[in-house]
């Protein structure tokens, strides 16, 4: 099927759903959507913009770059182009225009004031000595860090203007109770760390006539990482440090992640949430079907017991009536104790005929018991 759209339409799509939903509609790929909206100058959501939303956040969206009008042709993975005729006003080279980035984070140059998680782990690591791998940990009740004498200061600067920032926003840092530094956003605890690692620089083989082993000396790499440590699935967790960015440039794509991740984790909460609740409704129906079915199993029983209890009853009557009969046979007057016999008899015989008082009636089980009778038994049983 063949569809036509024009760019503020493609605009208002993009910025409605994510291309993953959109581009199937159009009968292209998300990669070939994506070309289009980078060529025509279509502003596109950044990173973790949707994960984002699913947090209730408010995201501005940027206005449409002033353009000539256009028509997309999109058929069968391919696209053609069908320009107005005013092709000539658009200039091949005009620069793209992005959206401007939502985190925006400076570091200070040195290390004033700081947040007092950060001044306790800079105390910390000030007192530590580096170990064979020439590395210093903060430990309990401290960032998690793992790093080398010449990167500690950097990287508490770094830290220090990432946690007032996720403070500043409403989020808590947790540091206290058990290893490990947590930002809390919307619930979610994202386990945070910053590594640096180490490189062989010695390799030695020691052997003492009987065993051989191979002795490894360490120095720090001077490549730190920022990393977040929780799990969530396929999401990025590490942010390296290296020639192309710094700590300090990596702090918003970090960010991003940190957003990303929490939503992530959500998701998998929700999903795990949403499993645990079908299958204890899915054990309550089975536990209640089980009962309704042994409810109805013993009325079963119960009806069967009544019919031979009738067969019984119209035995000892008929055995009854002939003795009653044979006795008036034989004599004039049916002996006393005879009398007495009949008496006794005809007395059990009301007691054990199931036709004697109500009739009998019949109650569906589902009538008889409900869900909430299983539930309730369920949790006097578990708590």
């Amino acid at each position: 099927m063949i569809k036509f759209i024009n760019r503020e339409q493609l605009y208002k799509q993009v910025w409605s759903k994510p291309f993953t939903k959109l581009a199937p509609k159009h009968n292209i790929s998300a990669t070939d959507l994506r070309k289009l909206c980078i060529k025509f100058l279509i502003q596109i959501p950044k990173m973790g913009h949707w994960q984002k939303i699913a947090f209730g956040h408010i995201i501005e969206t940027p206005p449409l770059a002033n353009y000539n009008s256009f028509t997309l042709l999109t058929k069968k993975q391919k696209t053609v182009l069908k320009v107005a005729n005013n092709i000539s006003s658009i200039k091949a080279k005009k620069p793209i225009i992005r959206a401007p980035k939502q985190h925006r984070i400076t570091v200070k140059q040195t290390l004033s004031s700081p947040h007092s998680i950060i001044a306790k782990t800079r105390d910390r690591l000030k007192s530590g000595k580096p170990d064979e791998y020439g590395m210093i940990h903060s430990g309990d009740d401290c960032v998690d860090i793992r790093i080398s004498i010449a990167n500690y200061k950097e990287v508490l600067r770094v830290l220090d203007s990432l946690f007032k920032w996720f403070e500043k926003k409403g989020y808590e840092i947790d540091v206290s109770g058990r290893y490990g530094t947590y930002i809390k956003i919307d619930e979610e605890e994202i386990q945070i760390a910053v590594e640096e690692k180490s490189t062989v620089t010695k390799t030695t083989l020691v052997n003492n006539g009987y065993w051989s082993r191979t002795e490894r000396e360490y120095s720090p790499s001077g490549k730190v990482s920022l990393l977040i440590k929780s799990y969530a699935g396929s999401t990025r967790k590490t942010w390296s440090a290296g020639k192309l960015h710094t700590l300090e440039e990596l702090l918003p794509s970090y960010i991003d992640g940190i957003f990303d991740f929490a939503t992530a984790k959500k998701e998998n909460r929700i999903r795990q949430e949403k499993e645990e609740k079908e299958r204890l409704e899915a054990h309550i129906l089975k536990k209640y079907n089980l009962h309704c079915t042994e409810l109805e199993r013993n009325m079963i029983e119960q009806l069967d017991k009544q019919a031979k209890d009738w067969n019984f009853t119209m035995q000892l009557q008929s055995y009854i009536s002939a003795v009653e009969d044979n006795a008036k046979s034989q004599n004039e007057t049916i002996p006393i104790d005879t009398l007495k016999w009949l008496k006794w008899a005809k007395q059990h015989l009301n007691k054990v005929n199931p036709l004697k008082g109500s009739l009998p009636t019949y109650t569906k089980a589902e009538e008889l018991l409900s869900i909430e009778d299983i539930i309730h038994i369920e949790n006097k049983y578990r708590f």
